[in-house]
């Protein structure tokens, strides 16, 4: 059986095609340098993310991406949270417990499957109108050329991320919501009497 150059040629090509694994959608951000331990990079309702140049602070109570979030929570909820470690749900000091939710807001919890299969913690900055998460984090940082640059503003891969919420804001949300749809229904009465 013979075949010829050009068959052989598109076998070839379509063989080494199928092996190109396309990157995941790029990751908007800014990147700031990093020349000072207790930078500030970013801040959410007053809290400010700390940086310190070096290498990954995974496990320091001050520079860690689960310092930040902690922080947080007490400054903002006035909530002690504790086991923010791999792909669980945080523990809280009260009773009012961490949920699950889709629809992610500002001041949620993000929990990041990293692509080196770590946890990585940061809180909702924003939420744009496409539904594309904006994180404020800390300890998102790299080295290059000896320096240390952190990411701000960085926008979340959707399917990498678990979304975390304290359930007494999401009944707030609820309330808020239901408020709101009355209002607008009560309105509409009025507007059909007059």
């Amino acid at each position: 059986m013979k075949f010829s150059y050009k068959v052989l040629l598109v076998l070839l090509m379509a063989m080494m095609l199928s092996q190109v694994v396309l990157p995941a959608k790029a990751s908007a951000y800014t990147e700031v340098t990093v020349t000072e331990s207790m930078q500030v990079t970013d801040s959410l309702n007053g809290v400010d993310t700390w940086y310190r140049p070096g290498r990954n602070d995974g496990s320091s109570t001050t520079y860690s991406c689960a310092a930040y979030v902690k922080r947080y929570y007490e400054e903002i909820y006035g909530v002690h949270l504790t086991g923010l470690i791999g792909q669980v749900i945080p523990n809280t000091n009260c009773s009012d417990d961490l949920i699950v939710v889709d629809d992610p807001q500002v001041g949620d919890i993000i929990r990041e499957r990293t692509h080196h299969g770590t946890t990585h913690w940061a809180i909702v900055k924003e939420v744009k109108d496409d539904g594309t998460v904006i994180a404020i984090e800390q300890n998102w940082k790299y080295r290059t050329g000896g320096q240390t640059l952190a990411r701000v503003d960085r926008e979340m891969e959707e399917d990498r991320c678990v979304y975390l919420r304290l359930e007494s804001v999401d009944e707030a949300l609820l309330a808020e919501e239901a408020a709101q749809e009355t209002a607008a229904e009560v309105l509409l009465i009025e507007q059909e009497l007059y």
